[in-house]
């Protein structure tokens, strides 16, 4: 899985001869699974932050479910306005 680029970064990339590098970075990071390595490094961490978002590139607005650590949502934020903390286990 890759995260894709629109135009606008595609343009930048070519401008400054960086989209290779670009492909090359979007490959070895952006994925939908977390392996072995990548979850005792996030274990290892005090903090860790995830960014997710639907095909359009668009950030979730609150569905689906947390699983540990799950808590409510603030009445005065949006649903996607608000952090939630996860624990390793």
């Amino acid at each position: 899985m890759t995260m894709g680029f629109h135009d606008g970064s595609r343009s930048l990339q070519d401008r400054f001869d960086t989209r290779n590098l670009a492909d090359r970075i979007d490959g070895l990071l952006v994925g939908d699974t977390f392996d072995d390595d990548d979850r005792s490094f996030i274990q290892e961490r005090d903090m860790f932050f995830l960014a997710t978002a639907d095909a359009e590139g668009r950030p979730p607005r609150g569905t689906g479910s947390l699983g540990s650590g799950q808590r409510s949502q603030p009445a005065d934020r949006p649903p996607s306005a608000h952090a939630r903390r996860f624990t390793g286990g």
